[in-house]
């Protein structure tokens, strides 16, 4: 997009200027400055607008950036108390999550009622946060049969 004020200029009401309008031209000056689309702006916007309905600061979201760029941060599947569902091969069977486990091996573990503590990670084709998804893989290993 061009600009359509100078760079690193600053603008000043004179006799062939409506007032105010020097005003304009530098707070215009000063957006496009920023080198920001007015499309990255509304994206910014709707972040921002996120992040403080949630009460979370500028410096939590760096924290959390940082943590995962280091490998440090595990984000759950789903919350103590949802319920899961797993397939025993004959039928699906529900639980609530009790809590979450790192195992000795730094594997995050789920800890259900009737199961105990399982992997979350990698337990492909057991735990499942939808019955739906449970119900489509006990299909499958019926149809792989």
């Amino acid at each position: 997009m061009d600009r359509l004020t100078e760079p690193n200029h600053t603008y000043n009401d004179c006799e062939f200027m409506e007032s105010c309008m020097a005003q304009y031209m530098n707070r215009l000056a000063a957006y496009e400055d920023t080198g920001l689309t007015p499309e990255i702006c509304a994206e910014y916007k709707k972040f921002e607008d996120e992040a403080v309905s949630k009460s979370v600061t500028f410096a939590r979201i760096v924290e959390l950036m940082n943590a995962d760029a280091e490998g440090r941060l595990i984000v759950l599947p789903c919350k103590v108390g949802d319920t899961v569902y797993w397939n025993t091969g004959i039928e699906i069977k529900q639980a609530p999550v009790i809590d979450y486990v790192i195992d000795s091996m730094m594997q995050l573990r789920l800890n259900l009622p009737t199961l105990g503590i399982c992997p979350v990670y990698p337990y492909p084709g057991h735990i499942f946060l939808t019955r739906e998804e449970a119900e489509a893989a006990l299909g499958r290993a019926d149809n792989a049969d």
